[in-house]
């Protein structure tokens, strides 16, 4: 039964995940709902102590106001997913969604002789960051 509960909160969130993703790609906005429906996905067998993890919109709420270029929507993702997978959990994916996207902006810069874009879209990267960290915590029976 537990098994079967996280599958669907994976489900759940990825199908969630994805649609963020997509919807920044596409126009570089992302929907409240889309951080709504994790927040509410953190309520399927809900771990209080995991909330905590909507801290970890901290850094980019910080960075946002002191620097810029980061969106509202990565900074609600990020708090939203953050009550999914717990603080430590949610800081993890959000250095592997950073860590991706620096990886795909060197990339881009080899393969197109050092012009690469100035910004791109990030809920993507913070997206896989989730889904990757979110498979770790398969539930021991």
């Amino acid at each position: 039964m537990l098994l079967a509960a996280w599958a669907g909160k994976g489900i759940a969130l990825a199908v969630l995940l994805f649609g963020a993703a997509y919807s920044d790609i596409r126009c570089r906005k992302v929907p409240d709902g889309y951080s709504l429906g994790i927040i509410l996905t953190a309520l399927i067998m809900p771990d209080t102590e995991k909330w905590w993890g909507a801290m970890c919109a901290l850094p980019f709420f910080v960075t946002a106001m002191t620097i810029g270029g980061i969106g509202g929507a990565d900074i609600k993702l990020m708090g939203a997913a953050g009550m999914v997978l717990g603080f430590y959990e949610g800081i993890a994916a959000m250095v592997i969604g950073l860590a991706g996207m620096l990886v795909y902006h060197m990339a881009e810069r080899l393969l197109r002789k050092g012009e690469a874009g100035r910004s791109y879209p990030l809920v993507p990267f913070l997206a896989a960051g989730v889904l990757l960290v979110y498979l770790t915590l398969i539930p021991r029976q």
